[in-house]
């Protein structure tokens, strides 16, 4: 059986190369949604 602090754990490094930063559990669809959305509200695209 899978820990939930060992899910976390994977679902924060697979989403790091995406500019996010998960702080804070429960984490279902919806908070990784709205955590992805937010990074990249964030950052600046570079186009003109």
């Amino acid at each position: 059986m899978c820990s939930p602090a060992a899910v976390f754990n994977a679902v924060a490094d697979a989403l790091v190369p995406l500019g996010v930063e998960l702080r804070s559990t429960p984490l279902g669809p919806r908070q990784i949604l709205d955590a992805i959305d937010a990074a990249g509200s964030t950052e600046t695209s570079g186009r003109d």
